[in-house]
């Protein structure tokens, strides 16, 4: 996927064994644009020089090789989107005396709506996984001391855990709920 997507700056920091700045990091993604906006012109010149069925089977043949690797299928899809909106964006604002680039402005608008959308997936995926982590510590502080019988914490169907029997004549809590108070 590096002939479509470059080095991501990730992975440039992950690699560097110092402290990088901020001009090698814009240099490190002016490049990365080059590259990829050159393997992309010689991945279209097949269609420019009018051979459309050449060009058909390399993008299909490419498109089945990435498509096989993990996550293959997803991470074309991101390409394709990516590459469909900035296309979209450019052309539209070509037509800059017919219509004032309002075409270019939709497609502008619709990848900033694409990507709060994204965002706010993902900080609900983040408030879900919060919640339910709050609800695990939250269980598992009521059954640490709650007298759950560790060694059976197989569920009844009602969704509870068995109980430890409390002894008999000893009501049901430790000051004997439910019986009468030592001091009445």
């Amino acid at each position: 996927f590096e002939e479509f997507v470059g080095e991501l700056q990730l992975a440039t920091l992950m690699q560097a064994d110092m402290d990088v700045s901020a001009e090698f990091l814009d240099h490190k993604q002016r490049k990365r644009e080059v590259t990829c906006a050159l393997a992309l012109a010689s991945l279209l010149q097949p269609y420019v020089d009018g051979e459309e069925g050449r060009f058909r089977e390399t993008i299909q043949d490419k498109a089945r090789d990435l498509s096989q690797t993990p996550f293959g299928q997803q991470l074309l899809a991101v390409i394709v989107r990516v590459y469909h909106m900035k296309a979209e964006q450019f052309l539209g604002f070509q037509n800059i005396r017919k219509d004032m680039g309002f075409k270019g402005h939709v497609a502008n608008w619709k990848q900033k709506l694409h990507i709060g959308k994204n965002r706010a997936r993902a900080a609900s995926s983040l408030a879900r996984a919060w919640a339910s982590q709050r609800r695990a510590a939250r269980d598992e502080a009521r059954h640490d001391g709650d007298g759950v019988d560790e060694a059976a914490h197989v569920l009844r169907p009602g969704g509870e855990a068995p109980r430890k029997k409390a002894a008999k004549g000893k009501g049901k809590g430790p000051a004997g709920e439910g019986a009468p108070s030592p001091a009445a």
